[in-house]
């Protein structure tokens, strides 16, 4: 138990360490807004919550310690830029709401919102449900049906259901800057709204939360991307922490409607609900950093709770998955990727080992810190070009999504799902597009610029 201890307050040291890394990268480029603190400030959280949440689970500190390095190599690049020499560009709202809010914009976003939720609707008529099913039986039940086909693998192939998740995620995009550009309170919550409804319809009947938090993720990257192109530094305000709170107060509950699906929604015994709620929680919480843990004292320790397979030097298949998959590599992959769970009994059960499993698999250990850095070289070339850029939206869409890749880096690499690398490519092409658009019609035709025939 003693030595159990130590091994976890080592944990929390190195937790700590990731965080003074993000906050010497700070001082060294001028704000917490870059990919590196950011990177740092999510890994802070994903090892101390879950040591301090699960005390007496086992953890191998030196998996934490690999994790710390290669926040490390990610960070590197960014001490290379003469920052400096770069200051913070103030940009009016004027200069840059054409850039990410107009009229265009607004309803391309309003229309292709309806089209999705249409879409979702259609998918779910083919897997047998409809919404006079769903209004007659209840949400709960409706989603523990829908979770059961998923995890036994009887979902019907849907045309729409691939069309919906394919335009979730730059739809969220574009919702955040209508949103972070809108002149009243009610137009903020109409767009917030449709921002997140398709997210939300997934994770209440498809009891698939990721989504959710995905698109959140996804929101602030934008919403982060705007403001340092604007030259603000505000990231971390009070203001910002209000917001964090109030969708904390809206998203718990509905996290718990979600998790009583998965359970079947039984009210018979309320302690056990509330333990089933516990166990859920904890294991979406705090699971991959045991499992990583252990299956990392499995490779290279050989000291570990359960047994793993081992494959070496995949050449990137289980961090670019959906890129191999287009390219006709069809090996099987188990729902979750990993077969193997691990398990604490009446503490959590999880097959999520973190990114980092996928990258050591692929490249190797040392492969991965070198990917680590070339990664970083990438994102921060980006960050730099935001700052200084006067058309962002390529390099707006890559940072906002490094966001996303960095909140979901405890989970797994975001190139796995083919929806997010469409995505990252749409997004920017769809914002060009409009922004062109208006600047053609502005200087062209209302100026005068093309005459009538």
């Amino acid at each position: 138990m003693i030595e159990q201890d130590i091994l976890k307050t080592l944990t929390l040291f190195i937790a700590l360490m990731i965080l003074l890394l993000g906050g010497f990268v700070k001082r060294i480029v001028g704000s917490w807004n870059n990919p590196g603190s950011i990177f740092c400030f999510f890994w802070f959280l994903y090892i101390f919550i879950p040591a301090l949440a699960s005390w007496t689970s086992p953890v191998n500190p030196f998996a934490a310690l690999y994790i710390f390095v290669f926040c490390c190599c990610l960070c590197l690049p960014g001490l290379f830029f003469r920052w400096r020499n770069v200051a913070f560009i103030e940009r009016p709202d004027a200069r840059v709401r054409p850039l990410f809010s107009n009229r265009q914009v607004s309803s391309f976003f309003t229309i292709t919102t309806a089209l999705v939720v249409a879409f979702m609707v259609l998918a779910l008529e083919d897997q047998g449900i409809t919404l006079s099913r769903l209004l007659d039986e209840g949400i709960v039940k409706i989603a523990a049906e829908y979770a059961g086909k998923r995890y036994n693998d009887q979902l019907v192939p849907s045309f729409y259901a691939k069309a919906a998740m394919a335009l979730t995620y730059p739809l969220v995009a574009i919702g955040a800057g209508l949103w972070y550009f809108s002149r009243s309170a009610r137009s903020a919550l109409f767009i917030l709204l449709l921002t997140f409804t398709p997210s939300l319809i997934v994770m209440l009947v498809q009891n698939a939360k990721g989504i959710i938090f995905l698109s959140i993720a996804l929101f602030l990257g934008v919403i982060f991307a705007i403001k340092i192109y604007q030259g603000k530094r505000d990231f971390f305000s009070l203001k910002f922490f209000s917001y964090v709170l109030v969708g904390i107060a809206i998203f718990v509950p509905i996290l718990v409607v979600s998790f009583m699906s998965r359970i079947g929604g039984s009210d018979e015994d309320i302690s056990a609900v509330l333990s089933s709620v516990s166990h859920f929680f904890v294991s979406y919480s705090s699971g991959h950093l045991y499992a990583f843990s252990d299956w990392f004292s499995h490779r290279y320790f050989e000291d570990s709770l359960f047994r793993y397979d081992q494959p070496s030097f995949q050449v990137g298949f289980y961090t670019f998955m959906s890129i191999f998959q287009m390219a006709g590599d069809n090996r099987p992959v188990p729902i979750g990727i990993y077969s193997e769970f691990f398990e604490i009994p009446n503490v959590m059960q999880t097959n999520i080992y973190s990114m980092f499993r996928g990258l050591i698999i692929d490249f190797s250990l040392l492969g991965s810190l070198i990917f680590a850095f070339i990664c970083g070289a990438g994102i921060y070339s980006c960050y730099y070009m935001i700052r200084v850029s006067s058309a962002p939206f390529f390099y707006v869409g890559l940072y906002s999504h490094f966001i996303m890749f960095a909140y979901q880096s405890y989970a797994a690499s975001s190139f796995t799902w083919l929806s997010i690398l469409v995505s990252i490519i749409c997004y920017p092409l769809a914002m060009w597009f409009f922004y062109t658009k208006v600047n053609y019609v502005t200087k062209n035709v209302i100026a005068g610029g093309v005459k009538s025939e």
